[in-house]
C-alpha cells in the first residue's frame, strides 16, 4: 500500500507562491485542476471550514486542524471505495460504487474520474490522490456516497453533458429534499400552532371579527393546550405538504429545467421557469394533502375533544358518513387556487430577491438569510392569496357542527361574502395570519436550508450555477 504524504506536504502543494498561506486565487486554481467549481459561494465555504480566526487566509496550523478533524472521515470513505482494500482504487471499483448508489456508469466515465485526480499516472487512485481530493470538498460531502458521486459529477463536467443536465440524478436526491422540507414543515407549523388556529377562526367564522375577542374565546375553550387544537393533523398534514413542494420545486429547477439566462457570473432561471415550477409544486401539495387541511380546519373549529388520532378518524368518518368523500374536498378549487398563488408567488419572488440580495451584497445569503427573505417574500404572496383562503376556509367549515351549510358553491360563497359582509372579509385575520405566517415561512425556509446544507444534498453540482462562462 503506498503510504500518502504528511500533511505538510499536501499543503506545500496547493501553496504555490510559498509564502507559508493559502490565499483565494490558490485555492481557485486547485479546485479548477480538480474540476471543482470554482465559484464565490464555493470558495466562501471552503474558507468558513478552514480559516478559523477570520483572517482570509488558511495558514498551515489550520490546515492541519481541518485534516485531522476530518483523517478518519476521509479513510473510512476512501476504504467504502476500495473493495478489495489492496490500497488503491480502480475503475471497475468506481462502476461499483456508482452501481451501487443507483448512478451507473460506464467503463470510460470511470476512466474519465480516475484520470482526473491521478497525480502519478498510475491508472489507479492512491490514498494521497484520493485526500488530495476530498480535502477541496465542503465538510458536508466528506463520506464514500457524497465523494464519489462529487467526483464523478467533477470528471464529467468539462465533456460530460448528459450528468449536467440532470439524466443521472442519484435516486437518494429526491428522498433527501422530501425528509428535509417534511422536518422543517412540521418544526415550523408546531412553533406557530397557536397563530394558526386564531387565523382559522378568524376566517372560518364570521362573529369573530376582533382578534383580542377571538384569542380570549380560544382560551376559554381549552386553556394552553387548546392553543394547540388541531395541531396533530396540521403536522401531519405539513410534513407531505412541505416535503412534496419543495422536494418537486428543487428536482424542477436543479435538475430539469435549464437554466435560460446569465445574471453576473451565475446562470439562472427565468421568473416563468421559477413561476412555473413553483405553481406545480404547490398544485401537487395540494392534491395529496387537502382532505388533512379539511380536518385540520374542522377540528380547530369544533367542540368535540381532539385528543389522539382517533378523534381524527372519527372526525373523518362523520364528514364522510354525512356528506361522502366529496366532504373531504369541500373549497377544494379555491385550496387549488390559493395553493397555486401562493406556491408559485412565494418561490418566484424568493427566488428573485435571492438573486437581487446576491448581487447588492456580492454573496449568497446564509440559511439565516435566506429565512429572513422567506419571511419578507411570505408576507407579499399572502396579502395576494388571503381572499381565496378565506373562501376555502368558510367552504370547508360549512356543515360541521354549530356552522350551518350556506354557500351552495364557491362562486356563491365569493359573492355572499362581498355583499354579506363587504370587501374586508376576504382580508379577515390578517393580523393573525401575518403574525403566524412569516415567521412560519421563516423558520421552514431556514429549517430546510440548514438541513440541506448539513446532509450534502445536491453535492457540488449546486455550485454549477455559479460557473463564470
Amino acid at each position: 500500500m503506498r503510504e500518502p504524504d504528511d500533511i505538510y506536504s499536501l499543503f506545500d502543494k496547493l501553496d504555490t507562491n510559498r509564502d507559508g498561506k493559502l490565499d483565494r486565487q490558490e485555492i481557485q486554481k486547485a479546485l479548477k485542476q480538480l474540476g471543482l467549481p470554482p465559484t464565490e459561494r464555493y470558495i466562501n465555504d471552503i474558507f468558513r471550514q478552514y480559516d478559523t480566526d477570520g483572517d482570509g487566509v488558511v495558514n498551515e496550523s489550520e490546515f492541519r486542524h481541518y485534516v485531522q478533524r476530518k483523517e478518519a472521515a476521509m479513510r473510512r470513505a476512501f476504504r467504502s471505495l476500495d473493495r478489495n482494500k489492496d490500497g488503491a482504487i480502480t475503475t471497475n471499483e468506481l462502476q461499483q460504487a456508482l452501481a451501487g448508489l443507483g448512478v451507473p456508469v460506464d467503463e470510460q466515465m470511470a476512466a474519465q474520474m480516475v484520470e482526473l485526480i491521478d497525480v502519478d499516472h498510475s491508472s489507479d487512485i492512491s490514498y494521497e490522490e484520493f485526500r488530495r481530493f476530498a480535502l477541496l470538498l465542503p465538510s458536508s460531502q466528506v463520506s464514500g456516497a457524497s465523494i464519489v458521486l462529487d467526483w464523478m459529477d467533477c470528471a464529467s463536467w468539462a465533456d460530460g453533458v448528459e450528468y449536467r443536465l440532470g439524466a443521472k440524478i442519484p435516486p437518494r436526491e429526491p428522498f433527501q429534499r422530501l425528509i428535509a422540507g417534511g422536518i422543517a414543515g412540521a418544526f415550523s407549523r408546531t412553533v406557530t400552532a397557536p397563530f394558526e388556529r386564531l387565523r382559522t377562526m378568524m376566517m372560518a367564522d364570521a362573529r369573530n371579527t376582533s382578534l383580542v375577542d377571538t384569542a380570549r374565546r380560544m382560551w376559554a375553550s381549552g386553556g394552553l393546550p387548546g392553543l394547540w387544537r388541531g395541531n396533530m393533523i396540521s403536522v401531519v398534514k405539513v410534513m407531505p405538504q412541505s416535503a412534496i413542494q419543495y422536494a418537486v420545486y428543487d428536482t424542477l429547477t436543479k435538475d430539469v429545467f435549464t437554466p435560460s439566462h446569465k445574471n453576473g457570473d451565475m446562470m439562472v432561471l427565468s421568473n416563468a421557469q421559477r413561476l412555473a415550477a413553483g405553481c406545480i409544486s404547490g398544485a401537487s401539495a395540494c392534491v395529496v394533502v387537502f382532505p388533512l387541511e379539511t380536518l385540520r380546519t374542522q377540528a380547530a373549529m369544533g367542540q368535540r375533544h381532539m385528543k389522539g388520532a382517533g378523534a381524527y378518524f372519527g372526525l373523518a368518518a362523520d364528514i364522510i358518513r354525512t356528506r361522502g368523500f366529496r366532504g373531504l374536498y369541500q373549497g377544494f378549487p379555491m385550496g387549488l387556487c390559493s395553493s397555486i398563488t401562493g406556491a408559485g408567488l412565494g418561490f418566484a419572488t424568493y427566488e428573485a430577491m435571492t438573486v437581487a440580495y446576491r448581487n447588492h451584497v456580492g454573496h449568497s445569503p446564509s440559511p439565516g438569510e435566506r429565512g429572513a427573505l422567506a419571511g419578507g417574500c411570505a408576507f407579499i404572496t399572502m396579502s395576494f392569496g388571503m381572499p381565496l383562503e378565506v373562501v376555502m376556509r368558510r367552504m370547508q367549515v360549512q356543515g360541521s357542527p354549530g356552522y350551518p351549510v350556506q354557500y351552495s358553491s364557491t362562486l356563491n360563497c365569493v359573492r355572499k361574502l362581498y355583499v354579506q359582509e363587504g370587501i374586508r372579509a376576504f382580508w379577515r385575520g390578517s393580523l393573525s395570519s401575518y403574525m403566524k405566517v412569516v415567521p412560519s415561512i421563516a423558520a421552514v425556509r431556514f429549517c430546510y436550508e440548514t438541513i440541506i446544507q448539513v446532509m450534502g444534498v445536491g453535492g457540488v453540482k449546486r455550485y454549477r450555477r455559479q460557473e463564470q462562462g
